[in-house]
């Protein structure tokens, strides 16, 4: 009985999640911004004249990307089309069956996460055009829960006092902050834009959805290295290794001078490549944890 109420208590928060994330993250980012624009205007350099601009054109794109429309995803469709040719009479055995969580994906993961890179189990879509993936990398880099996660990543970093050069206070914050947010937008837009485009790569990651665990998070490690072109063709993922390192290699530039090594642009390419297997086993498995969740399997 008490188990049964506490999974109802937390399937009702994660129905609510959506909501309080959205509007929470608007006023945090709100007091940030302000924060960090009053730190950036009493500095009056090239520097902080860059990052007001890019917080503006963060502002502007973010709105008109969350409001521009990405492919949908066939999935929904071919449900609702199962759903209205189903027979009457099944027995308990097809009930089941069809309980079932089927893999699919939805663009949110926890209803914040942005998971628009993910394919559904048996979805057939269409390539992407270099406008689509340009749509989707602009997407992933300036969703509201995007400031949310600079914030914290910047918040930690200032705790821990990394990079001890942009010192404490709201100035030390605003740096990190600039400094953080650059680095996600920077690594966005070699993975998922330019260098695709240029490999005419497909990195979309395609949920397997059946298989032992252990087969399904090795499938979801090695689409680090295994993709596939615009024409379906399975090639190495020159986007994510190259894109990574590209990244790493840039983004050392615009922080302090002895950091300008081998080593910590290995440690960042690295690190990076490390978090998207984590977050390709979380791709993987989120059909089944929703159904966990809410129980719901569409």
């Amino acid at each position: 009985m008490v188990r049964t109420k506490i999974v109802e208590i937390l399937r009702g928060f994660y129905r609510n999640l959506p909501t309080l994330c959205k509007y929470g993250s608007m006023f945090v980012f709100s007091y940030e911004f302000l924060k960090a624009a009053v730190v950036l205007h009493r500095r009056r350099s090239m520097v902080s004249g860059f990052v007001a601009t890019l917080l503006i054109v963060v502002g502007g794109l973010g709105a008109k990307a969350e409001d521009a429309p990405l492919p949908d995803s066939p999935g929904a469709v071919v449900a609702m089309q199962e759903a209205s040719h189903g027979s009457v009479g099944v027995t308990s055995a097809d009930d089941a069956k069809r309980a079932e969580p089927k893999g699919q994906q939805t663009k949110r993961i926890f209803f914040v996460i942005p998971n628009y890179r993910t394919v559904s189990v048996g979805d057939k879509v269409a390539p992407l055009s270099a406008g689509e993936k340009f749509k989707i990398a602009v997407k992933n880099s300036f969703d509201y829960s995007t400031f949310v996660e600079v914030g914290l990543v910047a918040g930690l970093s200032q705790a821990r006092d990394t990079y001890p050069e942009f010192h404490q206070g709201g100035a030390g914050y605003g740096r990190r902050y600039w400094h953080d947010f650059t680095d996600q937008t920077l690594a966005n837009v070699t993975t998922i834009f330019l260098l695709p485009v240029i490999t005419r790569e497909d990195t979309r990651y395609y949920t397997l959805g059946h298989g032992t665990f252990k087969h399904r998070a090795a499938y979801a490690v090695s689409r680090l290295v295994i993709t596939q072109t615009d024409s379906r063709k399975t090639t190495a993922n020159i986007s994510e290794i190259v894109g990574r390192g590209a990244y790493a290699g840039i983004s050392t530039l615009y922080y302090p001078a002895r950091y300008h090594t081998f080593s910590e642009t290995a440690q960042r390419w690295g690190l990076a490549l490390g978090v998207d297997a984590g977050w390709n086993c979380v791709r993987e498995f989120w059909p089944e944890i929703r159904y966990k969740l809410t129980g719901d399997k569409d």
